[in-house]
């Protein structure tokens, strides 16, 4: 074993080296130092020597994210990476984005052992789906002219009907879909017409 003493510029201090090991642990700092090595002794012998080395003490970063939503309810997510945009690789808990409730709900990012980084959040929100309302509209006659189906909603969401025009040649009921058009928060619905 060798006896080390350094100075960080906070005066002497002394450590041990195990096994003729040439590894030097220092306090944490937050930005590069000069290590001094002033004497070494092994036990049997001693020598004053004079010997610099700088060391970069890399600080602990907080790997960085590009943000995820928000996302409507019910739609598909993107993937949480496993590497961060400046880098580090770990694992998310939970593990994959959950649109299956409206809210807000974080993510923890842990970066993978032997990283100089800590642990990160990202909050997603879960946007509600909007639920898209018509006036019913009435029984109609055999061969009668139909209404047309409106493109806007009540609550203003637009979007297209399939079947596009109502049928009046035929009587019975008959089930029409309204989709909304992309880009808005809003659930697909229907309405049941009878001829």
């Amino acid at each position: 074993n060798a006896v080390v003493t350094y100075d960080i510029g906070a005066g002497p201090t002394t450590t041990t080296l195990v096994g003729g090991s040439g590894i030097v642990s220092v306090p944490s700092v937050g930005s590069d130092i000069t290590i001094t090595l002033s004497s070494i002794a092994d036990g049997t012998c001693s020598s004053i020597i004079d010997l610099s080395a700088t060391t970069v003490v890399n600080p602990i970063v907080s790997p960085s994210f590009a943000s995820f939503g928000p996302y409507c309810q019910s739609e598909t997510p993107a993937a949480l990476p496993l590497t961060s945009l400046d880098g580090y690789t770990g694992t998310w808990s939970p593990s994959v984005i959950d649109v299956s409730v409206a809210g807000s709900a974080v993510y923890t990012f842990t970066p993978d052992a032997g990283q100089c980084a800590s642990t990160a959040s990202i909050e997603v929100l879960v946007t509600p789906l909007l639920v898209p309302t018509f006036l019913q509209i009435e029984a109609l006659c055999l061969n009668e002219t139909a209404p047309v189906l409106p493109a806007l909603s009540q609550g203003g969401i637009a979007g297209s009907w399939t079947p596009a025009i109502i049928d009046t040649s035929i009587d019975g009921v008959s089930t029409y879909t309204f989709t909304p058009d992309a880009g808005q928060c809003a659930d697909v619905v229907t309405m049941d017409i009878e001829v």
